[in-house]
């Protein structure tokens, strides 16, 4: 948001923060609960050492997040223009030069969201010390592709560069946590 006010209006700022806060929390409310009740069932579950159980709930917990996803996903992928419509009656500063936002927006709310369940096992073996990592270099992106992009490209470089800095933190908490799930699973 710093750099939208810095290379654009405080408008384009407010219209962007609005519509960002307003996807970003549909996500929340959905797939946040799902996280939240799982959590504690998967902390119980290591901590007693049926390590493969905990494991099993994370797995249907992201099942879950990602079903959830997908009866949201569709409607907006195939109803993109209505689905806008009904935002920017909810919204009535928005207006169609911002539409290209909705599936960007949508999509980093989702990831941010399920990256949640995917790094559950780097807390498992305390290794939160690589999710901070992987949160740094998703910030140094996000920062970069602002900077870069945004005098240029406008409000649709922030929302490109939101997704993808998501996508970096989700690929590489992934490729982080799949050793931890392969070594417990083995160890079993």
């Amino acid at each position: 948001r710093y750099f939208i006010k810095h290379f654009l209006s405080l408008e384009q700022l407010g219209v962007y923060a609005g519509f960002q806060e307003l996807l970003t929390k549909i996500f929340s409310l959905i797939l946040f609960p799902v996280t939240m009740a799982v959590h504690p069932k998967i902390m119980n579950l290591w901590n007693e050492m049926n390590y493969r159980t905990s494991i099993q709930v994370i797995g249907l917990g992201f099942i879950i997040q990602v079903f959830i996803f997908l009866l949201f996903a569709v409607p907006v992928f195939l109803f993109t223009p209505s689905i806008f419509g009904f935002i920017s009656q909810l919204m009535p500063s928005l207006n169609q030069e911002y539409k290209n936002l909705l599936i960007p927006l949508f999509l980093t709310g989702f990831i941010w969201q399920i990256s949640l369940m995917i790094h559950k096992p780097l807390e498992l073996k305390e290794r939160t010390h690589l999710m901070f990592i992987f949160i740094l270099v998703s910030l140094i992106i996000n920062i970069i592709g602002n900077i870069l992009f945004i005098p240029q490209y406008g409000l649709i470089a922030t929302a490109y560069t939101a997704l993808i800095s998501a996508i970096v933190y989700l690929v590489l908490a992934s490729l982080a946590s799949y050793p931890t799930l392969r070594q417990t699973l083995r160890s079993i």
